[in-house]
C-alpha cells in the first residue's frame, strides 16, 4: 500500500530563478548576469580612475621635489660664493683703513707723488 504524497513541488518563476542561482553558485559562478558584469566594470573603472589620478599626483610631486632640490643646490653654491666675496670685501675694507696701504694704492693706481718727489717710468712697468 502506497501512501499518497501530500507535498507537491511548486513550479513558479521564483523557484526557477532560485534553482538557476544555486546551480550557478555551485558551478563556480561561471554565469554572471549582465547587470553584475556592468556593475563590476563600473567599479573597476572608478578604481582605475582614482589610481591614475593619484599616480599622476605622485609623479608631479616627485618632479616638483626634484626641481626644488636642484634650486636648493644652486642657491647653496651662490650663497657660498657670496660669503667668500663678503670675506674678501671685509679684508679690503680693513686694508683701506691702513694708512701705508692707502698711500701705496694711491701712488700706484692714481700716480700721485709727494711734494718734491720725482717719478721715473720704465717701459717694463706698464
Amino acid at each position: 500500500m502506497m501512501k499518497e504524497q501530500k507535498v507537491r513541488h511548486l513550479e513558479n518563476d521564483y523557484i526557477r530563478r532560485f534553482r538557476e542561482t544555486t546551480a550557478t553558485v555551485a558551478g563556480g559562478g561561471q554565469h554572471m548576469s549582465k547587470r553584475r558584469k556592468k556593475r563590476a566594470m563600473i567599479i573597476l573603472g572608478v578604481f582605475f580612475f582614482f589610481v591614475l589620478v593619484f599616480s599622476i599626483q605622485i609623479i608631479y610631486s616627485k618632479i616638483n621635489l626634484n626641481s626644488v632640490q636642484t634650486e636648493l643646490v644652486t642657491s647653496k653654491k651662490e650663497l657660498a660664493k657670496q660669503k667668500k666675496t663678503n670675506v674678501d670685501l671685509k679684508e679690503e675694507v680693513k686694508l683701506l683703513h691702513n694708512k701705508d696701504y692707502m698711500e701705496k694704492l694711491i701712488r700706484s693706481k692714481y700716480l700721485y707723488t709727494k711734494t718734491g718727489e720725482t717719478v721715473y717710468s720704465f717701459p717694463n712697468d706698464h
